[in-house]
């Protein structure tokens, strides 16, 4: 399952921003990922043909929305035993622990 959510990410470096150009990173030095993204579908820019809108549009029909969850309240099953009111610290799982927490209260 991990390949088919990796392999998109390794496609668009390598083909779309263009890091199979740089050196090291090529068919030679890596024939399988290659063919590995080579076997992916084809990007056909015509299947989108007259779905985009422009980013003004984009703005303003995401800052129109409704928010989809109005009420969001926490799990009475929740695992850890969290409630609504109780502060709380998260943080990244890419950052250093104790790097950046963020801290607030559960919603009630």
């Amino acid at each position: 399952m991990a390949d088919i959510h990796a392999i998109w990410m390794i496609k668009w470096a390598l083909h779309t921003i263009g890091v199979a150009k740089e050196p090291g990173f090529d068919r030679k030095a890596f024939p399988k990922v290659h063919a590995w993204c080579d076997a992916l579908p084809v990007h056909d820019d015509s299947v989108q043909e007259g779905q985009m809108i422009s980013q003004d549009e984009a703005t303003k029909q995401i800052l129109g929305s409704e928010y989809a969850c109005p009420k969001i309240t926490v799990d009475s099953t929740d695992p850890l035993g969290l409630k609504g009111g109780e502060q709380v610290s998260i943080e990244m799982t890419d950052a250093k622990p104790g790097h950046h927490p963020q801290k607030g209260e559960l919603s009630i």
